[in-house]
């Protein structure tokens, strides 16, 4: 289904001609249809995140993971915000695995976290709008408390999703250390 009203910023709708309301329409389309794309990447993100961070905190213990989640990374509890928080001092006190990562990487996949975090939440709160004197559009949301409008493109989308990529790349290979390391005790 396809909610069929979008909204159109800087003109008088009313005495714009149809066929500019008909682009205006095709570039909320295009957005819109984006916005998806954007949220999946999001949560597949958040939850390479939850599964490093049950590693971290709870090693392989299936019971104890079931708890950790149930009570800490439940989404009524624990926020994007929250475990990218936690993750970032829990790697503070027990460092990287030796093999995982580089230092260098580490400060990129929580500044990728932090980039897809925001990301989401701007896709999954904002409002999309068409900009009727130029057919670009922009989504107006709140960050840290502030009302933010964000111009948007291709080379967002792309980037954006480059980043996502990136960061669950970078978090599995986190994992796949303390996997190889907890396989390998005796």
């Amino acid at each position: 289904m396809k909610f069929g009203i979008f909204q159109i910023a800087f003109v008088d709708v009313t005495t714009m001609p149809i066929d500019a309301q008909l682009r205006c329409r095709e570039r909320y389309a295009w957005l819109a249809a984006h916005r998806s794309e954007v949220l999946e990447a999001s949560v597949y993100v958040e939850s390479r995140l939850d599964f490093l961070m049950c590693r971290v905190f709870v090693g392989h213990d299936e019971r104890r993971e079931a708890l950790f989640r149930s009570f800490v990374l439940d989404p009524d509890w624990g926020s994007f915000g929250n475990k990218w928080k936690m993750l970032r001092g829990a790697l503070e006190v027990v460092r990287l695995p030796d093999g995982s990562i580089s230092e260098a990487e580490r400060a990129e996949m929580f500044t990728a976290l932090n980039t897809v975090m925001n990301g989401r939440n701007m896709f999954a709160h904002g409002d999309i709008f068409v900009d009727g004197r130029d057919f670009r559009v922009f989504m107006q949301h709140f960050e840290k408390g502030k009302k933010q409008t964000k111009y948007l493109d291709e080379d967002y989308l792309r980037d954006f999703m480059n980043t996502a990529r990136s960061a669950a790349s970078l978090i599995d290979r986190v994992t796949a250390r303390l996997d190889e390391l907890h396989r390998s005790e005796p």
